[in-house]
């Protein structure tokens, strides 16, 4: 897959001094990928069944560049013309995912068990040329070398309680990642990092069908120990333990053609490891990049209504989100010449609200899809000390097109876009959105087809943004190569469905991955 990103960046910084940066780069990245799935799926007879199920996959020689051309002032006076080249190479491990699962019913039990293994890691070589007017000139060599491994198992049990079904369960993973980071030149300190968590989870939920409605209930309790060691010795500060308890509810009914479904759901959202990591990584001379090991987990409270009539799909939700994860710099020198990006947990409770309305009638041939829908956030941050007002809301439009015609062609146009407004500490400054057109023709009763497909035709999928955070904020435009044409041909030789019953455990953990 190629990639290519044009991007400007003007980026200020106030300490004692007030610095602007003005940065035009551009992103060349080339990767490929290889995947595998193999596995089996055996019924024993009509109550049990088991099987296992090996994914394998690999980028094969992910590399890319960057050329970047920075004018810097300070107070308003140039301080340096700096031109530089970052060239990156990435070797990539195999990585492996396994499932089994056993799904049988004993008694009145239905039991359902799964348990994964899953591994993967990379070493990125990264080269920055830095060429600077008016000071030395720098030449960085960093590895990054991450190893993730993960093993998790999770049950279910169901069986009937009363007039209803009673659910309970446990799921329990393990994750260990190793994350070093060395640098030769010791422009940022080499540093060797390893992260141990264990989550064990149990929840119960009981559900009963009325004959006005349809009611669940339920609680999972999560324990959580995350251990974070740095040149293997145990780091206490960094490293914590979390209890918590999540409620759901639920309450389905339906009047007439009108469907409709109330729940409540509290969760939580943890950080991603590389967020968690304390390695400092080299952007440039004057911004260094890191994680911050102390973030507590995002916790999320729920309340949504779901309203379905015919072809027609209202959605509304409102939440109230705790320990958000927001991207911030702060300044390490008191001149503002240097900056640490990294994250931080707001500490306030933000309330967002949102509502999506699709329309999908079927007219003769023709299959039109409508949706739009607007998110809204109650969010001020601080920057420049001043505040800043990041409540604008975000709305969003589809509009996508299938026609049937004659001969088995069928035309699909598709198109979607997004306003100005703000997610987080972000400003969205300009509207985006894209247009793609699809002719696709099936033969042999649909075993083969070929389909024409133009993306982005109007070459509109831009980003500008403003990011605020303390004494530090960016204004970014990024253009991106994504106008293509493709021809893609499929020809079916089996299409039987998968029998295979397995649900994976420890999913949300792989995603941190």
């Amino acid at each position: 897959m190629k990639y290519i990103q044009d991007y400007t960046v003007i980026l200020k910084k106030r300490g004692t001094q007030e610095w602007t940066h003005n940065m035009n780069s551009f992103n060349d990245n080339l990767s490929k990928i290889l995947e595998g799935n193999i596995g089996f799926n055996y019924q024993i007879n009509d109550k049990h069944t088991l099987g296992m199920k090996y994914q394998p996959n690999k980028q094969l020689s992910p590399d890319g560049s960057r050329e970047t051309y920075t004018h810097v002032t300070t107070d308003n006076q140039l301080y340096d013309e700096i031109y530089s080249t970052a060239n990156n190479y990435t070797d990539d491990d195999w990585g492996h995912e396994i499932n089994a699962y056993y799904n049988g019913i004993v008694g009145t039990a239905n039991i359902d068990f799964n348990i994964d293994y899953f591994q993967n890691g990379n070493r990125e070589y990264s080269n920055v040329k830095e060429l600077s007017e008016k000071y030395e000139d720098r030449d960085v060599h960093s590895i990054g070398d991450v190893k993730n491994r993960l093993v998790a198992g999770k049950l279910i049990v169901s069986l009937p309680l009363g007039k209803g079904t009673l659910a309970v369960g446990s799921e329990v993973t393990y994750t260990h990642r190793n994350d070093d980071y060395l640098n030769e030149e010791n422009y940022v300190p080499t540093s060797y990092s390893k992260l141990k968590e264990i989550n064990a989870a149990g929840f119960a939920e009981y559900s009963q069908n009325f004959p006005w409605g349809d009611w669940s209930v339920g609680v999972r309790y999560e324990h959580d120990k995350f251990d974070y060691f740095e040149n293997n010795q145990h780091i206490d500060e960094q490293s914590r333990t979390f209890d918590n308890v999540f409620p759901h509810l639920s309450f389905s009914t339906k009047w007439g053609n009108i469907q409709t479904q109330l729940s409540y759901t509290a969760k939580t959202v943890r950080p991603s490891y590389q967020q968690l990591s304390n390695n400092v990584s080299y952007s440039d001379r004057f911004i260094q990049q890191k994680g911050t090991p102390t973030l507590r987990p995002t916790i999320i409270h729920d309340l949504s209504l779901a309203t379905v009539w015919k072809w027609l799909q209202l959605s509304l939700s409102y939440s109230q989100t705790k320990n958000w994860i927001l991207y911030w710099g702060e300044l390490t020198e008191e001149d503002g010449s240097q900056t640490m990006l990294s994250y931080r947990n707001w500490n306030k409770s933000i309330p967002t609200f949102s509502a999506f309305l699709s329309v999908s009638p079927k007219i003769g041939c023709w299959s039109p899809m409508i949706g739009i829908g607007v998110k809204k956030q109650w969010l001020t941050v601080e920057s420049f000390s001043k505040p800043f007002d990041m409540k604008t809301p975000v709305y969003v439009a589809n509009f996508n097109n299938t026609i049937e015609l004659p001969k088995e062609f069928i035309i699909g146009l598709d198109a979607n876009i997004q306003s100005k407004g703000a997610y987080q500490n972000i400003y969205i400054e300009h509207p985006t959105g894209s247009i793609n057109l699809s002719v696709r023709k099936s033969f042999l009763k649909d075993a083969l087809s070929v389909e024409l497909k133009g993306s982005d035709l109007l070459d509109t999928n831009k980003d500008y943004y403003h990011l605020y955070s303390g004494d530090y904020n960016i204004y970014q435009k990024n253009s991106y190569d994504n106008r293509e044409f493709s021809v893609t041909i499929r020809y079916k030789f089996n299409t039987a469905k998968s029998k295979y019953k397995g649900t994976g455990a420890g999913e949300s953990q792989k995603n941190r991955m």
